[in-house]
């Protein structure tokens, strides 16, 4: 949408043109729904830390009733008052309830691993938001306005043109300021002085 002619006087603010703005509004939900499932996999993952803590605290449970049950039957067995096969079960408990609670604390460890910092500080949290932050940014750049007071020139748009990154769209000559460049003859430099008052006059406006 093209909203400036040739050689058009534009205010600060004013649109000078809006590229097609369907795709990053596309790009903008795409992005959002990202976050959100983001948001989803994340909950799933703290529930993931909350089952293995609990999973932990059963083996951690298992494993004091197992050497308990081993202290009671250990001096049992050995005075002969309990057979050495009960001793045997009593201590393949005990050491099967030492391997669950390795599994159990392996198994928190890496849920917590994938976890990683919880809210706004989690990585994927973060990476989701920094991409619908760009897409809305993207978005925001399809319309164009007057950074400053001044005319449009050189325009080289037509409605149904493709704008593409780089290429100049056209140019704004800024009214607020103006700069003079003057190039003097060395034999003239001697008579200049700083606060010197000049005329200027431009050929193409006398």
């Amino acid at each position: 949408e093209l909203l400036v002619e040739d050689n058009q006087r534009v205010s600060a603010g004013d649109v000078l043109f809006r590229i097609d703005p369907r795709p990053f509004r596309i790009a903008v939900d795409a992005a959002r729904a990202k976050l959100d499932k983001t948001g989803q996999s994340v909950s799933g993952q703290v529930d993931a830390v909350a089952v293995a803590e609990a999973a932990l605290e059963r083996s951690q449970a298992a494993l004091r009733l197992a050497e308990i049950q081993y202290r009671r039957v250990q001096p049992l067995a050995k005075s002969g008052a309990l057979p050495m096969q009960e001793r045997d079960k009593a201590q393949a408990r005990l050491d099967e309830a030492r391997s669950s609670l390795k599994k159990a604390e392996a198994s928190l460890t890496k849920a917590r691993d994938e976890l990683g910092e919880l809210g706004e500080r989690n990585a994927d949290t973060r990476s989701a938001m920094a991409a619908l932050e760009n897409a809305d940014l993207q978005l925001e750049y399809t319309t164009v306005t007057a950074p400053a007071d001044g005319f449009v020139t050189q325009l080289q748009l037509v409605v149904g043109s493709y704008a593409r990154a780089g290429s100049p769209a056209l140019a704004l000559v800024d009214t607020s300021t103006w700069r003079v460049v003057a190039y003097m003859r060395e034999d003239r430099l001697r008579g200049l002085e700083p606060g010197q008052p000049a005329r200027i006059y431009l050929p193409a406006y006398p």
